[in-house]
C-alpha cells in the first residue's frame, strides 16, 4: 500500500490525527500525520478524548512539536519497467527504522531458503506483557 492509497487526496491541507502503536509505551499514542511523516504528540495530549475536549484542536494538531515515529512513505515507483510497480528482488535488504522503536531488517530471499519464522503473535503478546 502506497501513500496515494493511504491518505486522502487533500492530505497536504488536512489535519490527520489518530493513534499509533509504540512498543516502548506498551500501547497506542496520539499521533499526527504531516507530509507523510507520523509524529507522537502524546506529550501534549493523552488521547483523542483529551484532544477533542480542547478549544485549540486545529492549532495543536497543525503546530505542536512531536517525536518523529516514522514515515508512511513506501516505494511506489516502477522498478523494472513502466507500469510494473515496485517489488523487492532477491538480495535486497529492507530496513524500517525509527529512533524510538529501533529497526526491523529483513533480507529478501525465497521462502524455502529462509529459516522458519518462530516469533509470531503469541510470542509477541507474551513479550508485551513483560
Amino acid at each position: 500500500m502506497g501513500v496515494s492509497s493511504s491518505l486522502p487526496d487533500d492530505d497536504h491541507q488536512a489535519l490527520l490525527v489518530g493513534q499509533a502503536w509504540r512498543d516502548d509505551a506498551r500501547g497506542p499514542v496520539l499521533a499526527v500525520v504531516r507530509h507523510g511523516q507520523v509524529f507522537d504528540i502524546s506529550e501534549h495530549c493523552t488521547g483523542m478524548a483529551d484532544l477533542f475536549d480542547r478549544d485549540d484542536v486545529a492549532a495543536l494538531v497543525s503546530g505542536v512539536e512531536g517525536e518523529l515515529l516514522g514515515t508512511m512513505f513506501s516505494p511506489i515507483q516502477d522498478r523494472d519497467g513502466a507500469g510494473q510497480g515496485f517489488t523487492h528482488h532477491i538480495g535486497d535488504s529492507v530496513t524500517i527504522a525509527t529512533p524510538s522503536l529501533g529497526a526491523l531488517v529483513n533480507d529478501v530471499d525465497r521462502s524455502d531458503r529462509l529459516p522458519p519464522w518462530t516469533f509470531g503473535i503469541r510470542q509477541w503478546q507474551v513479550y508485551m506483557t513483560k
